[in-house]
């Protein structure tokens, strides 16, 4: 096929650039992509059991950068690129992935928010933790736009820049900010039917919204610089949830999980 036939060239061609110390994993990885194309790597599924789609894991792999690539990988429904030591410079390897649904970039050395094929409308997994993404004002519009997050991963990225508004992101279940420098509760959250946990340790806030008050089952919020006024509010023993959460979560569930870990 024409297609595969480009694809392979394209794949060659970076295997032989750059440093010698990368050619084997290079090598590793453009069979691994090729894998992918042809449709001949693993499936994931949804919680319900559904096909998402197929599986391209590449995490761990040493390559400087990955290539630009022409092939359509529509078919990819997750995405693993984790602890690669990737900058911006990889982020054009996404366009050919335009049937995202889960996207894991955690672990890199990205800068910028990455520009999704499709403008990232299937994504409903992104993790982006622990890079040093920081966000501009058209950066933070384009996240604000993704309405079918379901999980959103952001930690980490110390000065991300941004003061969440997740009001249009209505089918939000989990949003991780911890130490991401903010001094603010995100904006919308009582909007959120969905919304079973928050994570916002380890950052600059010093008060809490009365939403954050009702709901203290579905925060996260230990080391912040609370005032005097808001830490009386909170339970003299608040617990810290170290719960390893599911695809999905249920605000019952959360408040189940936070009791078990409730002294």
């Amino acid at each position: 096929e024409q297609e595969f036939a480009q694809l392979d060239r394209e794949l060659v061609a970076w295997q032989q650039q750059g440093e010698p110390g990368y050619r084997s994993a290079r090598r590793r990885v453009s069979a691994t992509v090729r894998y992918a194309w042809q449709r001949e790597s693993a499936t994931a599924f949804a919680a319900d059991g559904t096909s998402i789609g197929h599986v391209l894991d590449l995490s761990g792999e040493v390559i400087d950068e990955l290539p630009q690539l022409s092939a359509n990988m529509d078919h990819v429904g997750r995405l693993t690129l984790r602890r690669m030591g990737l900058s911006d410079s990889s982020l054009p390897f996404l366009q050919s992935f335009g049937g995202l649904r889960w996207l894991d970039m955690r672990e890199n050395n990205l800068t910028q928010l990455p520009e999704f094929a499709n403008a990232g409308v299937g994504l409903t997994k992104l993790n982006l933790s622990r890079n040093d993404i920081r966000l501009n004002e058209q950066s933070r519009a384009r996240l604000e736009a993704m309405h079918g997050l379901k999980i959103l991963n952001l930690s980490g990225n110390r000065n991300l820049g941004w003061t969440a508004d997740v009001r249009n992101m209505r089918s939000l279940n989990q949003l991780y900010l911890s130490d991401t420098g903010t001094t603010r509760f995100p904006a919308g959250v009582e909007q959120l039917t969905q919304l079973a946990r928050i994570d916002l340790h380890t950052n600059r806030l010093t008060t809490l919204p009365e939403y954050a008050f009702q709901h203290l089952e579905r925060i996260s919020v230990h080391d912040n610089p609370f005032s005097e006024a808001t830490r009386v509010r909170l339970p003299g023993e608040f617990p810290v949830n170290q719960a390893q959460w599911a695809d999905h979560v249920t605000a019952d569930e959360a408040r189940v999980l936070w009791l078990a870990d409730t002294p």
